[in-house]
């Protein structure tokens, strides 16, 4: 059920085919672009909190923060020269059952594969962990690692050549 809630979120990778048969059954999914999707984590609200609390005041808050999973999606893009290639990036879903509204934020620069959105590997100083905290506000947030980073490493990174 998750995952089926997960592939809905990602509305902007996905192409949905609607069956001709209207029983109630779960839609087909004819997916074009997302190759995979791999639970990576859960943060808690109480440990978000903790984060976000070292850096804003959260008594002004309206609504309480969400535990939050985070997933590593692969997705098919173009590289520069028009070629398919394979990408990656994380995606934070907050937990709930209310509408979410979907950010997608895009990282500066990186030099290190490590700092790559979907190989970082717990909260620290970076931003991993403010787009988590952000997450726990009530938004779906994605990432992505970027042509040359993640699932693309043995690419160059567009912005790190001359041409």
């Amino acid at each position: 059920m998750k995952t089926l809630k997960f592939l809905a979120l990602l509305l902007l990778i996905t192409n949905c085919s609607k069956s001709d048969e209207t029983n109630g059954s779960t839609p087909v999914v004819n997916n074009k672009y997302l190759i995979s999707s791999e639970f990576l984590r859960s943060h808690s609200a109480n440990g978000l909190a903790l984060v976000a609390g070292a850096f804003i005041s959260l008594s002004d808050l309206s609504d309480p923060l969400k535990n939050i999973e985070a997933y590593k999606i692969k997705y098919k893009t173009t590289d520069i020269d028009g070629s398919e290639i394979e990408a990656s990036g994380v995606v934070f879903v907050p937990q709930g059952d209310a509408e979410m509204p979907i950010v997608s934020y895009q990282h500066g620069t990186i030099s290190d594969n490590d700092n790559a959105p979907s190989n970082v590997e717990s909260l620290g100083n970076d931003e991993y962990t403010i787009m988590a905290v952000f997450s726990s506000f009530g938004f779906v947030v994605s990432m992505p690692d970027y042509i040359g980073y993640g699932a693309s490493v043995a690419s160059e990174h567009p912005y790190e050549h001359g041409k």
